[in-house]
């Protein structure tokens, strides 16, 4: 009805009119006047689809609102907004748990040496040192008397003076084991000489002279000696007593203690 009224309207006294004498149907119009489109061309506007002149239109007070309509669908992503200003610095957190221990670096250079301590304090007195007895001389003539101790006059070791040079016997003033040794070279004849304790022969050494050449004979042995004993080296006769010694030709008699007992 109210597209109908607006066809028969031309003047909009006529509108007036007829919203005094039929206010539903003017009432209708309004509640109509939400779909009006305002789209001008050539002056005249669009109202329900037909053309009405401008003038004609008088728009009524607006009516009450509407029900909500149905929850259209979710729009599209807006943009990015821009970046916000930096924030104020938090608070300090609290003290994060402590680490595991971490492997073992290389090592570093050698540092320079430090300067040298003070004397260390005296060390503990130290254990008496071995007892020694020792001796060596040589014989200074050739050929000495047999049935006697022979006199190596010539000393090249005898600090403990236990080797008396003039008789040619050696004393023990330390008990233990001694090592005794001979060496004496052969000319002329033939040669046996002994190696004497206390007066009797322990062990003898022969060699059988070679005319034209100039021998030689040794003999060593381990001797358990006591306080006072004597050694000495003896030619037994004068059959066998080619015994030479010179100044470039040495005969030797040595002895020492290695070992108390």
């Amino acid at each position: 009805m109210a597209a109908k009224g607006l066809q028969d309207l031309q003047d909009p006294q006529d509108f007036q009119r007829r919203e005094s004498q039929e206010p539903q149907a003017c009432q209708e119009d309004r509640e109509t006047k939400d779909s009006l489109v305002k789209k001008e061309a050539w002056g005249l506007l669009v109202f329900q689809g037909q053309k009405v002149p401008r003038e004609l239109l008088v728009l009524g007070t607006t009516g009450p609102s509407g029900f909500p309509g149905i929850k259209g669908e979710r729009g599209l992503p807006g943009l990015d907004g821009k970046s916000g200003k930096p924030g104020f610095p938090g608070s300090k957190g609290h003290p994060g748990v402590a680490g595991s221990k971490g492997d073992l670096g290389p090592t570093g250079p050698a540092g320079t040496d430090g300067p040298m301590g003070p004397p260390g304090p005296p060390g503990p007195k130290g254990y008496p040192g071995e007892p020694v007895s020792a001796f060596t001389a040589i014989l200074s003539k050739a050929y000495p008397a047999s049935a006697t101790p022979i006199q190596f006059d010539i000393i090249l070791y005898n600090k403990q003076q236990h080797y008396d040079p003039r008789s040619g016997i050696f004393t023990c003033r330390i008990p233990g084991l001694y090592y005794f040794a001979y060496h004496v070279h052969v000319k002329g004849t033939h040669v046996w000489v002994g190696l004497y304790k206390n007066g009797s022969p322990i062990m003898y050494t022969f060699d059988e002279y070679k005319k034209g050449y100039l021998d030689q004979a040794s003999g060593s042995a381990v001797v358990d000696l006591m306080e006072n004993d004597q050694v000495w080296l003896q030619l037994p006769n004068n059959d066998t007593n080619g015994l030479y010694s010179s100044e470039y030709v040495h005969s030797s008699f040595s002895g020492f203690l290695f070992a108390q007992v």
